[in-house]
């Protein structure tokens, strides 16, 4: 019985974790980019906040000024 207890314990821990550090970004209606909700590229644009899934699910890509280590993670280098 405490064995089941702590492993539902667990489980909901795990569960709040996940939704804690789910990443909401901010994206305006026309936009190509995901942006964080201070991005000066997006003020007084009327951005929309949307989980950071689902806007790499609608293939949105990360704003180069406000994602910059994810960008430059995902351009390859080119070797002189």
């Amino acid at each position: 019985m405490f064995k089941k207890c702590a492993v539902l314990i667990v489980g909901v821990v795990l569960l709040n974790a996940a939704l804690v550090f789910a990443e909401d970004v901010f994206v305006t209606q026309n936009g190509k980019k995901f942006h964080h909700e201070l991005c000066p590229l997006i003020k007084n644009k009327g951005a929309q906040k949307i989980s950071m899934k689902e806007a790499k699910e609608k293939g949105l890509t990360p704003c180069s000024k406000c994602f910059k280590e994810e960008v430059s993670m995902e351009k390859p280098k080119l070797i002189k």
